[in-house]
């Protein structure tokens, strides 16, 4: 039970709990196991569970234009959904194992009757919930400003910013800044190479410009005059040279 116990501490919403409380969930606790290659729920799916990671490994992405894009991976020890025992939302995102992977479960009804039977455990729970809500809106002001940069084109600005984040914050949100800095360099090399393309059709469109210029000084009437007494002198000096 103990090894369980320390399962659950490594979950934000349940860190700060004492033992004695943690235990009434551990008995609500049930074991799966996922194959390689299966999914643990799909985006949209009802968030009815908590998972905690005992063995294995497994990613979190979303479908964007066609392409999954990874938003985290967790191992032994690492947690994921437990807002779905609080709101019972859907899914936000898909889920797959990477291996196989055994997890430890914890059902949302199970969970609500531990809140209707301990008030104190909820209490508890409560004031552990607003914490995370006060780190989960200031993550989101940070988030609005590094877009802000990108959106002004400031990839550098951008990427530093996510370099100053304090350790204990970058690890709870690894993969949101492992996919934005990947969005960053995609968007920073999107934009360069539109930038090349320009000026590549900037080229072409001044040769253009000077052929159609070269074409109508050829063409003229002035210039015809000129290049026919050219041609006359050249013809000219080649007489008197024979």
């Amino acid at each position: 039970m103990n090894d369980e116990i320390e399962l659950l501490k490594r979950v934000p919403t349940f860190a700060m709990l004492p033992d004695e409380q943690l235990q009434i969930l551990v008995a609500h606790l049930k074991q799966q196991i996922f194959a390689k290659g299966e999914l643990l729920f799909h985006l949209g799916d009802p968030g009815d569970s908590l998972f905690i990671i005992d063995q294995g490994r497994v990613r979190v992405f979303l479908e964007v234009s066609g392409k999954p894009l990874t938003l985290q991976e967790y191992g032994p020890g690492n947690a994921f959904g437990e807002m779905a025992l609080i709101d019972g939302g859907p899914r936000s995102a898909n889920v797959i194992a990477l291996e196989e992977t055994y997890i430890w479960r914890l059902d949302r009804q199970s969970f609500l009757s531990v809140l209707a039977e301990q008030p104190d455990f909820a209490m508890a729970l409560l004031s552990e919930i607003s914490t995370n809500l006060r780190f989960a809106n200031t993550f989101i002001e940070k988030a609005a400003a590094w877009s802000r940069s990108v959106a002004d084109a400031q990839y550098d600005d951008a990427i530093e910013a996510l370099g100053q984040v304090h350790p204990e914050e970058a690890e709870r949100i690894q993969g949101f800044m492992r996919a934005f800095s990947s969005m960053v360099t995609e968007v920073q090399a999107r934009e360069e190479a539109y930038r090349q393309e320009v000026d590549q059709l900037r080229i072409i469109i001044d040769e253009s410009k000077r052929d159609r210029q070269l074409q109508a000084i050829e063409s003229s009437k002035s210039f015809q005059e000129i290049a026919q007494q050219g041609r006359l002198l050249r013809e000219a000096r080649r007489k008197r040279q024979d």
